[in-house]
């Protein structure tokens, strides 16, 4: 489905500064009315990962990898890594995992994503995902019945994996530091200096976004006001113990979007994020500001609707997660879209990463060959998708073989399998093994291990793409792809040889 849309050029200029241009274009439009992001974040590498929820039953809020589309104009896809069954609160891998109200999100070096999960009551956790995967697990925020976040919005990871969460309330006060296996650690804010309202004093108590820049300073964004004051918006940098305040912007006009908010009260987040180059991007209802030390603040996209989550690549390219008109507000749930802002020369879209990293090489000093794969249009009797490999030498080789054909969609491929067989023979025609939806398999943590120790492309977990991870002897071997109950489409055979030692057991 294409989601035609319009470009968008924003020209801004700073102080003493030519006039810059910022072309604002969709990435991911939300395919329904009470479907929308929460979050949003980039990994290293360029993968893109949203929190939200994709789909309108059963509605609950997962998180997806988002593939970006080939040409402005059309859609990208999203591809649920866990979650996205049942809302609640649950450890597990793949759709067996729970969340309630993922918001803010962060990924460290090695790509594993962290993200502020708020339960009932207003309290909240931080969590881990690997997207590798699909396992959640909790790290913090639950200590018997008490919650230690409060309602958190935030999150952020600096370069050495240390791990930081925003919050309105809760014990660890506004701003605090995750500790493994102990208490989290308080950042204390102190009070802040309203320099556009004659100087007065107001609280921090309500830290909203947090981000931190490659020298290890954070920057978060917080709502408050003083006695005779509206609300505003507060961007603080913190260097060790050092609180400066960098700019503040009031409700005022940037509320246009939100008629019915009052000027006293802010539901939902205000992210903040921090690019390679050290450039500061806050989201204040629809308007995306630029701020750094040459220009101050300065207001660089529009979109169309209140900004919940921001996240940069290592391009400059600003992700925008944003909810409808009258989402703050008003509770209007979705159609949401995730945007790209990018700025003056770097291209509009960015193009799509390799899903997995590059395996790390294996100690053997030769070169190898480890994979075949083959596409074809499988159809029924004679004409389903056979495979043949050999196994030579005298020991028994680790082998991953694959029938994908949903996943096969992310790469824009049309009329693909819905629903794979996998079956593998040996020489003698006695069938070995057999698959249908890689994740039904005894062994799904090790499969899926080996889809990255290979260097396959991660399939999604729940997919119904199969796969079987088999511990062979040498000979000759058949690998056929059909589909369940006859059905025809397109689907990829992969045979792999697994470089990982892990024992497999043999079918």
């Amino acid at each position: 489905m294409k989601i035609f849309t319009i470009l968008s050029l924003f020209a801004v200029s700073g102080l003493g500064a030519n006039a810059q241009t910022y072309t604002v274009s969709a990435l991911y439009s939300f395919p329904a009315a009470n479907t929308a992001p929460t979050g949003i974040t980039v990994d290293s590498r360029g993968n893109i990962y949203a929190a939200g929820s994709f789909s309108t039953y059963p509605n609950a809020p997962g998180i997806a990898q988002i593939f970006p589309p080939n040409a402005i104009g059309e859609n990208g896809s999203a591809v649920i890594i866990a979650g996205g069954e049942v809302n609640g609160f649950l450890d597990g891998t793949g759709s067996a995992a729970e969340f309630s109200t993922p918001e803010g999100m962060a990924a460290d070096s090695a790509g594993n994503i962290y993200l502020a999960d708020v339960l009932v009551n207003e309290n909240a956790t931080l969590r881990k995902i690997v997207p590798s995967t699909g396992v959640v697990t909790t790290l913090s925020g639950l200590n018997g019945n008490t919650q230690l976040y409060g309602s958190a919005n935030g999150v952020a990871v600096n370069a050495s994996g240390a791990i930081y969460v925003s919050a309105v309330g809760g014990s660890t006060g506004p701003l605090a530091q995750f500790a493994p296996g102990g208490t989290p650690i308080l950042i204390p804010l102190g009070s802040i200096t309203d320099m556009q309202n004659g100087g007065q004093s107001v609280s921090s108590s309500a830290c909203f976004g947090v981000a931190v820049d490659s020298s290890g300073v954070v920057y978060v964004t917080v709502i408050s006001g003083g006695p005779s004051t509206a609300t505003q918006l507060y961007v603080l940098k913190i260097s060790g113990t050092t609180v400066t305040q960098l700019f503040a912007l009031p409700l005022g006009t940037d509320s246009q979007l939100e008629q019915g908010l009052a000027s006293s009260i802010l539901n939902g987040t205000v992210p903040i994020t921090v690019d390679a180059a050290g450039n500061l991007y806050v989201g204040w209802y629809g308007n995306l500001y630029l701020y750094n030390s040459q220009t101050g603040p300065t207001q660089v996209a529009t979109i169309g609707g209140p900004i919940v989550g921001l996240a940069t690549d290592s391009a400059g390219r600003v992700y925008v997660a944003s909810g409808p008109p009258g989402y703050l507000s008003s509770g209007v749930y979705g159609p949401g879209l995730i945007s790209v802002v990018a700025p003056p020369g770097v291209s509009a879209l960015p193009s799509a990463p390799t899903p997995t990293p590059t395996p790390t090489p294996t100690s053997t000093p030769h070169t190898q060959f480890i994979n075949i794969s083959a596409r074809a249009f499988v159809g029924t009797g004679s004409s389903i998708a056979i495979a043949g490999f050999t196994i030579s030498g005298s020991a028994n080789e680790q082998v991953l073989i694959r029938g994908v054909g949903p996943s096969l969609s992310i790469f824009s491929v049309n009329g693909v399998l819905a629903q794979p067989v996998l079956t593998l023979f040996n020489s003698s025609g006695t069938q070995l093994a057999t698959n249908t939806g890689w994740g039904t398999n005894s062994n799904p943590s090790q499969v899926g291990a080996a889809f990255m120790a290979a260097g396959a492309f991660t399939l999604p977990s729940g997919s119904a793409d199969s796969a079987l991870l088999v511990s062979l002897a040498p000979g000759s071997y058949t690998a056929q792809v059909s589909g369940l109950n006859n059905t025809t489409g397109n689907a990829l055979i992969e045979v792999y040889q697994v470089p990982s030692p892990t024992p497999m057991p043999t079918p």
